[in-house]
């Protein structure tokens, strides 16, 4: 097998093997770090959001919507009490 780099012919099988598996490695730590380090980075950051926004969207409604529910409730309990 003949390698041409940048003009330069290597002919070398050693040098070749060396070249191929240094390849390799480079692509395989490249993947690797893909995989097990940006994409759980992320996914918690995401999630994290998510969990941010719903953490205080939830109690905002909450705070609107309950008064009205109660004032609702009190109002149908109590209503022909105070007509």
């Amino acid at each position: 097998m003949v390698l041409r780099i940048n003009g330069k012919i290597i002919e070398n099988p050693i040098a070749i093997i060396a070249l191929v598996l240094f390849s390799i490695v480079v692509v395989g730590a490249i993947l690797a770090f893909c995989l097990f380090v940006l994409l759980p980075l992320i996914g918690i950051v995401l999630s994290g959001a998510l969990v941010i926004a719903v953490a205080i969207i939830t109690p905002i409604i909450f705070w609107f919507v309950i008064p009205i529910v109660m004032l609702s409730i009190i109002g149908w309990c109590f209503g022909k009490l105070f007509k």
